[in-house]
């Protein structure tokens, strides 16, 4: 009697130790287990749009059209595009400029798409794509003004520059430039009308864009002037999200072979 207890105990526990096997092949093999965290660009395309982040003040890049009360602009143009080649929607939020960065890292946005330059501080926090387009800064005259160049002719010459920039940081190594910094574009086109400054910097596409739309300012910008500073607007993306950025990368190098960007480009005055 006892021998048939041990022998029907030892077959209990072989037994329920096949179903404890048994379960747990199954519950890791099964649709119904816990699958693995699928990829930063499945995620996108299983929503079927791309979160995008832009500003509604940075023209022609991104800009509020009062008519339309939508965002547009070359960098939205861009991005509705990538959406094409991506097979998804494209939903852009406005939000200022400061904001983009921290949106993105707290996933309220998928990617940004504005005139953003790549740099070495913001590349610490977010990853970027290949350039869309490069610029820097270009020298604005009166219209009448034929002797400025290029810098070495601002030499002894009252030039505008924006406070907090990139131009006002990098005049300081010309001290003998005289620079006077001014809060707006606004701001030095009033003050080089007026005759109070020489010339201003200030960010080619950004004055090229100004001028296409301001036909009677009476001012121009330097022809044939090489920018000194040159700067790569990129897609920003999150961290880590690098199958959604080879497929972004993948997508501007088609539009650039195909001329695409360029059509783009040329359609803000560029």
């Amino acid at each position: 009697m006892k021998k048939w207890k041990a022998v029907l105990a030892i077959a209990l526990i072989v037994g329920l130790a096949s179903v404890i096997t048994a379960c747990s092949s199954e519950s890791a093999s099964s649709p119904g287990g816990k699958a693995p965290e699928a990829g930063y660009l499945q995620k996108i395309k299983a929503a079927g749009v791309i979160q995008v982040g832009s500003t509604p003040t940075g023209p022609p890049f991104t800009f509020l059209n009062p008519k339309s009360n939508e965002i547009e602009g070359l960098m939205v143009d861009v991005a509705n595009r990538i959406g094409d080649e991506l097979g998804v929607k494209v939903q852009i939020n406005p939000m200022t400029f400061a904001t983009l960065i921290p949106s993105l890292e707290a996933d309220k946005i998928n990617m940004i798409s504005a005139g953003m330059q790549k740099s070495e501080e913001r590349a610490k926090v977010i990853d970027f794509s290949i350039p869309v387009y490069s610029y820097g800064e270009t020298i604005v005259v009166a219209a009448d003004n034929n002797s400025i160049k290029n810098l070495d002719d601002l030499k002894g010459k009252k030039v505008g520059v924006q406070e907090g920039g990139l131009y006002f940081q990098k005049l300081k190594e010309h001290p003998d430039i005289v620079s006077q910094g001014y809060k707006s574009t606004a701001d030095m086109v009033a003050e080089l009308k007026n005759g109070r400054i020489d010339a201003f910097l200030g960010d080619y596409p950004i004055i090229m864009h100004m001028l296409s739309e301001n036909k009677d300012l009476n001012i121009k910008v330097v022809s044939g002037y090489q920018s000194q500073w040159v700067g790569d607007v990129c897609i920003g993306f999150p961290k880590g999200s690098k199958d959604f950025q080879d497929a972004v990368n993948a997508a501007i190098e088609k539009l650039q072979k195909s001329g695409d960007i360029t059509i783009i480009v040329s359609k803000w005055g560029l």
